[in-house]
């Protein structure tokens, strides 16, 4: 998978505020931390909704990591779980890296 299509993908899997969470990697339904790769995951972190699209494959996730503008996965989750993060903004990011990845790839 290109870096584009890895945040295309992690998007989607948060595109709703009820499918993003924060303060663990992954939640069930019920608001209840489960394993990332648990089939009973409904809403994800943003590490964690890139991570699920790789496959847990690192050199797939630190390229989306870079291409969102983190050095590395924990100063995406430190991002992530900030007290004053919103869902919007981490939709954003996604579509600002999104662009610019789009932009670039435009001859």
């Amino acid at each position: 998978m290109t870096t584009l299509e890895i945040l295309k993908a992690a998007r989607e899997l948060l595109a709703v505020p009820e499918r993003w969470t924060k303060g663990v990697g992954a939640r069930d339904s019920k608001g209840i931390a489960v394993d990332w790769d648990d089939d009973s995951v409904y809403c994800r972190c943003a590490y964690i909704a890139i991570s699920t699209v790789c496959g847990g494959q690192r050199p797939e996730e630190y390229s989306a990591f870079g291409a969102l503008g983190f050095r590395r996965g924990h100063d995406l989750f430190t991002w992530n779980d900030a007290p004053e993060r919103t869902h919007a903004e981490v939709l954003a990011r996604f579509d600002d890296a999104i662009a610019r990845l789009e932009g670039a790839a435009t001859p």
